[in-house]
């Protein structure tokens, strides 16, 4: 063999084992500086207080600070595009939710397959029931009364969502067809700007979840109609759900979730998985998330990844059935 080749060859060699050892023991040492988790909305909404829950154990397990850095706008694109950009070496993470990461990109068009094409699933945190939330200054006391307010003010009753293509839009959007009613959507930068704009006055109603709008409705600052899963909350027992006031088969909810850049080496993403499963499935952080209307539904990065495409099929068939798009 030609000594010049077989210098190269064996320099090629030395290398690329450099870089194996590198990365094995780049990840063995995973974390070793702060991590920053991206939430693509204000503070105040379901996805930026699981994050800060949840992230806020993992923090003590590790003993190394976790940073929440919330990159609102463009119904959650920013902080979403800024992730997606960022090195993969599991230090730059973003919180999701079903809205961000299945449902808006479904409605710029892109196929249910494509969902985690641009980031890697790492583990899901919690399934988050909605609740029909109005203004409490407003003569509605019943799904059935916010029906016919919604017929006497056609084209003027208004609802709020956390953003287009987030899971308030679809879950209201699918309640308004159900009923018959006309609902003018007001979209917000996310759940926290949303439930302010219902306390306010400033639009009629809201699908929230659970968890951002719970303190609210025991203060006395929003007035709950009902529930949008097919069961009962345990936060709220006193609520209906909506497939028990003639709206059979109704059963729509969010979730909150972690992802990571696609490229993220198998090792750290395993790694994030498994400790995150771990805190999920203390009963102390299962305890604290009950109590704020949220449902623990720990799944490790395979079983949110097949998640996500079969809520990516599910709503791709509902966005065309309601003929919607990105506005």
């Amino acid at each position: 063999m030609n000594r010049k080749i077989y210098k190269y060859l064996l320099c090629y060699q030395l290398c690329f084992f450099a870089c194996l050892y590198s990365i094995n023991s780049f990840a063995s040492n995973f974390p070793n500086r702060p991590v920053t988790v991206v939430v693509p909305f204000p503070p105040g909404g379901a996805t930026d207080i699981t994050a800060r829950l949840i992230m806020a154990r993992l923090s003590e397990k590790w003993g190394q600070s976790i940073i929440i850095e919330n990159k609102p706008g463009a119904d959650g694109l920013i902080g979403t595009s800024y992730v997606s950009r960022a090195r993969p070496d599991g230090y730059t993470l973003l919180a999701g939710n079903i809205g961000s990461l299945v449902i808006s990109p479904l409605l710029k068009g892109d196929a249910p397959e494509k969902m985690t094409n641009t980031f890697a699933p790492v583990a899901m945190f919690v399934e988050l029931p909605f609740v029909v939330v109005v203004n409490p200054k407003l003569p509605i006391n019943s799904v059935k009364e916010l029906i016919a307010y919604a017929n006497k003010f056609p084209n003027k009753a208004t609802y709020a969502s956390s953003g287009i293509g987030s899971g308030p839009h679809l879950a209201t959007e699918l309640f308004a067809k159900d009923a018959g009613v006309k609902l003018i959507h007001v979209p917000y930068k996310g759940g926290g700007p949303a439930i302010q704009a219902v306390m306010s006055g400033e639009v009629d109603m809201y699908f929230a979840t659970a968890l951002e709008s719970l303190g609210a409705l025991k203060g006395g600052y929003l007035r709950g109609l009902a529930v949008s899963t097919s069961t009962k909350s345990e936060a709220l027992p006193n609520l209906p759900t909506i497939s028990s006031l003639g709206f059979a088969g109704f059963n729509v909810s969010s979730w909150n979730g972690l992802v990571v850049p696609i490229g993220t080496p198998d090792d750290v993403k395993n790694k994030l998985s498994s400790d995150l499963t771990s805190v999920m499935m203390e009963q102390v952080v299962q305890n604290e998330l009950l109590e704020k209307g949220a449902i623990p539904m720990p799944l490790s990065s395979v079983n949110f990844k097949e998640r996500m495409k079969k809520d990516g099929r599910q709503y791709q068939k509902i966005i065309r059935e309601l003929g919607l798009q990105s506005e």
